[in-house]
């Protein structure tokens, strides 16, 4: 009998050895495991990143020297094409608009032909902008501030004094170099009140609401 127990006893023991050098079906967890392919299915959800804001468009810059047909080649062929008469300076006056700025062209003959002068420019949109830092919408003392900067106020000669919002306008060349021009800038108030004597007089909250550029035959 006592053999007996002795040859379970060894057996059992010999089991047990075997049963602990055998490898489990359930490894233990890899202390280091793959970075989750799916972040955020589990637990806080992953904030997704924010889409990139469109870049601003840059304004089309135009030239008081471009012709009829240069402005037709850079801004293309939707705009209209208006001729009236004139009862003042010359005898007709074209109207080449897109939208936001207006061309006025001056010619003697009814037909508009390609040397016709070119004698006024009215923007009223950012979207284009000639030699000028200002833009529709600025403050009209924000306007005088920039034009000082760069152009000479216009002398009325039949006031006898400086225009303080009428300019003298230059071209800058790409080699930063200035041209003259005959024309003059200035702007139309946002307001009833068009005309002002003074910058002193100009309210802190007026506005701009029309670019001009044109020939001052008077």
């Amino acid at each position: 009998m006592k053999k007996i127990v002795s040859t379970l006893v060894v057996t059992l023991l010999i089991l047990a050895v075997l049963s602990g050098c055998t490898p489990s079906s359930n490894p233990a967890p890899d202390s280091n495991p793959d970075p989750d392919p799916n972040p955020g299915s589990i637990g806080e959800p992953v904030t997704p990143d924010p889409d990139p804001l469109p870049s601003e468009e840059l304004p089309t810059t135009l030239s008081v020297l471009m012709t009829q047909e240069d402005i037709i080649d850079l801004l293309g062929d939707d705009y209209n094409l208006e001729t009236v008469k004139d009862d003042y300076m010359f005898n007709y006056i074209s109207e080449l608009s897109y939208e936001g700025i207006l061309f006025l062209f001056c010619h003697e003959q009814e037909e508009l032909t390609e040397d016709a002068q070119l004698c006024e420019i009215r923007i009223t949109s950012n979207d284009y902008k000639f030699n000028y830092e200002m833009k529709v919408g600025d403050t009209a003392l924000d306007a005088i501030s920039k034009c000082e900067e760069v152009f000479e106020n216009l002398y009325d000669y039949h006031n006898d004094k400086h225009r303080f919002d009428v300019f003298k306008y230059r071209e800058k060349k790409s080699n930063g170099d200035f041209i003259d021009t005959s024309f003059v800038i200035t702007w139309e108030y946002d307001t009833d009140d068009i005309h002002y004597e003074s910058k002193e007089d100009v309210p802190q909250d007026l506005r701009i609401k029309t670019i001009r550029i044109f020939e001052p035959w008077n």
